[in-house]
């Protein structure tokens, strides 16, 4: 559903949105858009809510996960730039860092780590800062050292087939 005057879109039945390569999902979704420029503003995520973005494009199981009851998303020009995850929130990220020599980027880690309240500040599509809140718990792993089975968090599903390019994409194959 959407108010065009308000600027709110409602997606029901197994919503996805897309903005870039981040995908999130949950059980409903509200999107708010600046009702004057029509961009997109904010969206919330209720019940079983799950963000994910790819880490690299040549690499097909590296992705940073955020899941929790309630996902708050805000975007500035389009793109993701804060996130908070509400209750039972997990989070898996990798971590980089840039040699000061060879300006090489380096991973040194994947963090997982479990809180009442998670904040994800974004800086272009790279994670900058990850903040928990009320009970942490994680762990640091070297990037040689991570469990594969840790590699998902549980109900990960990357469903980058479903996005849609163009407004064509809406009609799938029909002519």
């Amino acid at each position: 559903i959407y108010n065009q005057t308000k600027g709110l879109m409602q997606f029901y039945k197994d919503p996805i949105l897309f903005s870039g390569d981040n995908q999130v999902t949950g059980d409903f979704i509200e999107a708010y858009t600046n009702a004057k420029t029509e961009k997109l503003d904010s969206m919330k995520v209720f019940n079983n809510a799950f963000a994910i973005a790819k880490v690299d494009s040549l690499k097909d199981n590296e992705f940073n996960q955020i899941k929790g009851k309630y996902l708050t998303v805000l975007f500035q020009d389009d793109k993701i730039d804060f996130v908070n995850v509400q209750e039972n929130a997990v989070a898996l990220t990798y971590m980089d860092d840039t040699d000061a020599k060879t300006k090489k980027i380096e991973r040194y880690g994947i963090n997982i780590s479990y809180c009442g309240i998670i904040e994800v500040d974004l800086v272009g599509k790279d994670v900058d800062k990850v903040a928990c809140r009320i009970k942490s718990d994680g762990k640091l792993y070297p990037h040689s050292q991570f469990p594969d089975e840790l590699r998902y968090l549980p109900d990960f599903k990357w469903r980058i087939k479903e996005r849609l390019n163009t407004w064509k994409d809406i009609f799938g194959d029909s002519k």
